[in-house]
């Protein structure tokens, strides 16, 4: 029944239950959040220490950006791997709460003397008991081995995040070392992504499943597996875009089911390219709504809109549980420090980096010059009508949103480019998309009543 025939009280009524939904879902999310993170907080480091020992080792012969196998250009982030080590070794069993709330990296109960806050700005490296300070001498991986050598007697907390990839990564590591977590992320890969363009060519035919599959490979999709910081995120994006597609008939609030992946990123996200958990789905379900006739321009504009709120109410709510969590249990003030940091990750310079904001995004727009040429010559042999064009408006929004977030969250984005570059395949398959459609000849985007 269209709103026109509610009474204004039918209407609050209905709304009100809309968001008391949103609101149980939400808390029934944290709950579990909580839980999956206090169990796996109740292993002893003792049984992931040899795994650890072993891990630290090769990352030491790695080095801090280390260059991936059969590319020249691929760095993986070393750095924030061995954080990740450091971290899940550091838990304490005996205090699971505390531990994932802080997540402090060396620490040992044993003979940790300091225990340092959770600051905003750069890292901090400890080696031997020193600041050694940021930057070029910003060094976690020789500070993990120093660590397990019981040479670093200074903890510093990480509460900011959740750290919910620690679910997966702390079992494994009883059972794995660094390398052999790679291997098994690798085979995770292969199969999501063999999976996914299965379901996108079932759904959405052959020219969408090959436009996904060249963009996820020129952005690197194999070389994700590598890393235990990004890997987290590429897994949810593909998990929830299958899941999406699997059941895409009978997903009638998108928006809601945007909310949840929300959620699921921030537990799993240290701040990478999290806007692909948004951007994936809500392109396949567009394409698809689009390919089959059920939604107008009008009624697709309000769906986009609705779930790009949704994404972002779920990724800053859930970020500031973490924070209000800690500050109630722990008696702590991270919400101050956590948005002093998120400000700072929003500023427009990084003086680490040999770019700024604008220079790093002309950088990340380089390939998509020769799409621009292409999109202006197919536009003007084609000509393509004013319904046409209004048509493919969703695929430009989405096409824009990582170039958006690259420039919101400038100061990170220039200091983690070697990984935030990746935010562009929302661009790729956006784009590529979009002279798909136009040069199309059944226009697929025009059907009346397919199915």
């Amino acid at each position: 029944m269209g709103h026109f025939l509610l009474t204004r009280g039918e209407f609050v009524k209905i709304k009100f239950i809309e968001i008391i939904k949103y609101i149980s879902l939400f808390f029934g999310i944290i709950l579990l959040f909580n839980l999956f993170l206090l169990i796996v907080c109740l292993i002893p480091s003792s049984s992931i220490e040899k795994k650890v020992k072993d891990s630290s080792k090769i990352l030491l012969e790695e080095g801090l950006l280390f260059t991936l196998p059969y590319s020249s250009n691929v760095q993986n982030n070393n750095m924030t791997d061995s954080i990740i080590i450091n971290e899940a070794y550091s838990i304490d069993n005996e205090k699971p709460v505390e531990s994932y709330l802080t997540m402090r990296k060396n620490y040992n109960k044993d003979y940790t003397i300091t225990e340092l806050k959770d600051v905003s700005g750069e890292g901090i490296s400890f080696i031997s008991g020193d600041i050694k300070g940021i930057g070029e001498t910003f060094d976690p991986v020789n500070e993990l081995s120093d660590f397990l050598d019981g040479n670093v007697h200074t903890s510093l907390e990480y509460g900011k995040y959740w750290h919910g990839y620690m679910v997966l990564y702390r079992p494994l590591l009883a059972l794995f070392d660094i390398s052999q977590i790679r291997i098994l992320q690798l085979v995770i890969f292969v199969i999501l992504l063999i999976t996914f363009l299965i379901l996108v060519y079932k759904r959405l035919g052959l020219g969408f499943s090959l436009i996904f599959l060249y963009s996820f490979l020129f952005y690197d999709y194999f070389h994700v597996s590598y890393s235990l910081e990004s890997g987290p995120i590429f897994m949810v994006t593909m998990v929830s875009t299958i899941i999406l597609l699997i059941r895409i008939d009978k997903i009638k609030n998108i928006a809601k089911y945007i909310f949840v992946v929300a959620c699921i990123t921030n537990y799993v996200d240290f701040l990478t390219v999290p806007l692909i958990t948004l951007a994936t789905p809500l392109t396949i379900y567009v394409l698809y709504a689009q390919k089959n006739n059920n939604l107008n321009f009008k009624e697709i504009f309000i769906l986009i809109f609705k779930s790009v709120v949704a994404w972002c109410v779920g990724y800053a709510l859930t970020w500031f549980m973490k924070w209000l969590l800690f500050d109630i249990i722990l008696n702590g003030n991270l919400i101050k420090t956590a948005i002093t940091q998120v400000l700072y990750r929003s500023s427009r310079e990084n003086y680490y980096s040999k770019y700024n904001i604008f220079e790093l995004i002309g950088s990340f727009l380089k390939p998509y010059i020769f799409i621009l040429i292409i999109s202006i010559v197919i536009l003007l042999i084609k000509r393509p009508k004013r319904n046409e064009i209004i048509n493919v408006v969703p695929l430009i929004i989405t096409g824009a949103m990582p170039v958006v977030w690259t420039f919101v969250f400038a100061n990170h984005s220039l200091l983690h480019s070697f990984f935030t570059y990746r935010h562009m395949i929302i661009l790729m398959y956006s784009s590529l998309s979009l002279i798909y459609l136009i040069i199309k000849d059944e226009k697929i985007m025009l059907k009346k009543g397919s199915k």
